[in-house]
Formats: C-alpha cells, sequence, structure tokens
C-alpha cells in the first residue's frame, strides 16, 4: 500500500485527495496548500483549469487562516528540499520538485491560474488587432525592376539626389 503524501509545510500531516473532471490534486486542510504534478502543473500554463481552481479554492476554504509552517518544505513524493522560484510577471513564489510536482500556498493556484488566463487572452487580443501581412506579388517586383526605378539617379550638380526621382520611385 502506498504511503499518504504528507504537506510540506505542516509536520506529519496528512495531504487528503481531490480529483473533479481530469483534475486530481492533493490538498491540506491545516494550511490550505495544494500539491499538483508536474502534468497539471504544465496545462495550467496552457489553459485555465476551473476544476483545478475549484479544487483549491476547496482546500484554502478548509484550511487555518495563519497556520504554522516549516521554513524549507520538502516534495511530498520524494523528500527532497523544493526549490522555491518566482512565477514571472507576479510575486507569487511557488515551492517545486523538478521530478515531481509544485506546492502551493493557500490561494496561490488561484493566483497563478487567473495571471496565465489573464495573459493568454491579453496575447489573443493583441494578435487579433495585428495588421495582415502584406501581400507580396512576384510579378509587382519584375514589372518593378523592368521599371528601373530601384535605381535612384544622381544629380551630379550637387551630388545629391533629384526630388522628383524619388517621388516617382515612391509612387509605385
Amino acid at each position: 500500500m502506498e504511503a499518504p503524501l504528507v504537506c510540506p509545510h505542516c509536520p506529519n500531516r496528512p495531504l487528503f485527495e481531490g480529483a473533479r473532471g481530469t483534475v486530481k490534486l492533493h490538498g491540506c486542510g491545516v494550511c490550505g496548500g495544494v500539491w499538483i504534478g508536474n502534468e497539471l502543473a504544465a496545462r495550467l500554463l496552457q489553459q485555465l483549469e476551473p476544476d483545478a481552481v475549484a479544487l483549491a479554492d476547496q482546500a484554502a476554504g478548509h484550511g487555518m487562516p495563519f497556520p504554522q509552517v516549516s521554513a524549507r518544505p520538502a516534495c511530498p513524493v520524494c523528500g527532497v528540499d523544493l526549490r522555491r522560484i518566482t512565477v514571472h510577471g507576479t510575486r507569487t513564489e511557488l515551492d517545486l520538485c523538478d521530478a515531481h510536482g509544485t506546492w502551493f500556498d493557500r490561494d496561490e493556484l488561484q493566483s497563478v491560474s487567473h495571471f496565465f488566463e489573464e495573459r493568454r487572452r491579453a496575447q489573443v487580443a493583441a494578435a487579433q488587432n495585428f495588421p495582415p501581412p502584406m501581400r507580396y506579388d512576384e510579378r509587382d517586383y519584375d514589372a518593378y525592376l523592368e521599371k528601373g526605378k530601384w535605381r535612384l539617379n544622381r544629380d551630379d550638380s550637387n551630388d545629391g539626389i533629384d526630388i522628383g526621382t524619388v517621388l516617382d520611385w515612391l509612387s509605385d
């Protein structure tokens, strides 16, 4: 039988398992934090997972407002000290085990999920407002070269460029 996962912050507190839809995570009833595997963490970067947010809300609702937490959290799977990372664009610090998953303190999963969703929406909006690429027709380019407009005729008297030639060149 597999041993239950233990909260990285609350000594000797087993994590409860929650599942909803395609999402499975482990939460702590004392501190309200949640542990998710690397697969779910990668999915959260790609799209909002409402089931994960709902489960994290549930864990946060059962946790104490200000629990005493351990300073050096360890991976609930392998026991190795978790690596602290800051989510770019936020002030949220997460605890990560490269091999197994990520620990989100109370309300961090919700915050990070919503941050990435807002960023995705902004990227989609920016892409929709971006002008379409310019049309290139090889026949137009050949005609342009045949007219010789790619050559600017220099006026030898003042070593400048004739403005009429420039305007003619730009008008095509």
